[in-house]
């Protein structure tokens, strides 16, 4: 199951040029637009919350509230992270399909989240159901899961992206998870930077793999 779910994880759409005034394109770059493998939308009266996590394993979670200002997270995952998520959907996506007619029978209540899962070789499968009322183990399962995923990235930094891949140099000035600032004083050969922190004056070292975990932001780029 796994090899099969994985080249359709993979796979791209070809988006091919549009002739203009009756005259054959030369041809040029193929652009490859990310395919959704799962995504859930949740419609309450305090607003709307997409999350989507696309074939280039980039997750997305968006938050149109009613009153206040939208959010907007990203997070692209390792790809173990991503293969952990395909595999337990995969499994939730097996026992579903069982259901059959039984999958979205509700009791009354109008659906407010709408789940489509493009996993597997029998084409979408779609969920809809009241989030006040869950029908059957299987979609609770699948709710734990997407919600599990949707906190993730809500936590994300919004420059997680940027962090992950930013090259730093000594002089570059960054905003803390705290709230600090603080500059790289140095650059050390395994990764790590030795921050100083601008209205304490005290050094940090950070490693690597602690990087997107204290910086929030990168404010300025150093000229060294």
């Amino acid at each position: 199951m796994i090899p099969v779910l994985l080249a359709l994880a993979l796979q791209t759409y070809v988006v091919l040029p549009t002739p203009t005034g009756g005259e054959v394109p030369t041809p040029g770059p193929v652009l490859e637009a990310p395919i959704p493998v799962v995504e859930r939308i949740v419609r309450l009266p305090e607003g709307t919350t997409r999350l989507t996590l696309f074939n280039n394993r980039v997750a997305v979670v968006s938050v149109r509230p009613v009153e206040g200002e939208p959010l907007l997270r990203r997070r692209t995952l390792t790809a173990t992270e991503y293969i952990s998520y395909l595999e337990a959907f995969s499994q939730i996506v097996e026992e579903l399909r069982a259901m059959g007619s039984d999958l979205n029978r509700l009791s009354g209540r109008e659906p407010d989240a709408f789940i489509t899962l493009n996993i597997g070789t029998d084409g979408p499968l779609e969920v809809r159901y009241n989030t006040l009322q869950v029908p059957g183990l299987a979609v609770g399962r699948l709710e734990a899961v997407l919600d599990d995923l949707q906190t993730w990235v809500r936590e994300t930094p919004a420059a997680y992206d940027e962090i992950n891949a930013w090259k730093p140099r000594v002089g570059d000035r960054v905003r803390m998870v705290t709230g600090e600032t603080a500059r790289v004083e140095e650059v050390r050969e395994d990764g790590s930077l030795i921050l100083r922190f601008e209205d304490v004056g005290i050094n940090e070292l950070v490693a690597p793999s602690g990087r997107t975990g204290r910086i929030a932001a990168i404010l300025e780029r150093g000229t060294r």
